[in-house]
């Protein structure tokens, strides 16, 4: 079984492949891919595969992927942007742009209405609930056999402090951060977390027909730079 999972830079597709790529039957793609090659299947030996993309693509849902079953996973916008703020110093890439990210949530609720074939949909904010309900009906559904410790972090690792974030200049220094941020408990960590956006970001999402839609609030403490 070919197992894709997409949606939009930081919300969670990392870590979701992360969880179902622990599970013993599945093998593990580490790098950012929207397809499985030859030599992918022959390293895998017979395992499911999972691989992730950051981004959610229209041909995902074409036939030439009609052997693949699609996890597609969305997050709130005001916390994705403050991620991204904080990542690329509000220098943020055009394809990380916020109108994009609205597009991939209309998208996501485009696709869930019409029940999409071999598709399902998770809200980040939903996935930590009820002791990862939502990925256990997901596993359960496609009959992939799995123990709890998939949703402990293996790996989890003591800090004496949180590594400086992002550096442009300190390639290393990034790779610390991302190792730290990889090495935490698998919880729900946006509630009552204050995020931090341009006065842009904030107008685009306050007067979004598509937040109001998906029922995305906006957080309790919301700071401009």
């Amino acid at each position: 079984m070919n197992i894709l999972i997409c949606g939009f830079p930081h919300s969670g597709t990392t870590l979701l492949r992360k969880i179902i790529g622990s599970i013993d039957s599945v093998y593990e793609t580490i790098d950012e891919r929207n397809y499985i090659d030859d030599k992918i299947i022959e390293m895998a030996n017979g395992k499911h595969i999972v691989i992730k993309f950051p981004f959610t693509y229209t041909t995902f849902f074409e036939p030439s992927y009609n052997n693949y079953i699609k996890i597609v996973i969305i997050r709130n916008p005001y916390y994705i942007y403050s991620s991204l703020n904080s990542r690329f110093k509000k220098e943020i890439p055009n394809n990380h742009n916020i109108n994009r990210c609205l597009n991939t949530i209309h998208n996501f609720m485009f696709l869930k209405r019409n029940n999409t074939k071999n598709t399902f949909f998770l809200k980040y904010e939903e996935m930590f609930d009820d002791s990862f309900l939502a990925i256990r009906n997901i596993l359960t559904t496609l009959k992939i056999s799995y123990d709890n410790s998939i949703f402990k972090n293996k790996v989890v690792m003591d800090y004496d402090k949180i590594p400086n974030q992002w550096d442009d200049n300190n390639k290393l220094a990034n790779q610390e951060y991302r190792k730290w941020q990889l090495q935490q408990k698998y919880e729900y960590k946006d509630f009552n977390r204050p995020v931090f956006l341009t006065q842009e970001q904030y107008d685009i999402l306050e007067n979004s027909s598509v937040m109001k839609e998906i029922n995305y609030k906006k957080p309790d403490i919301v700071n401009i730079i």
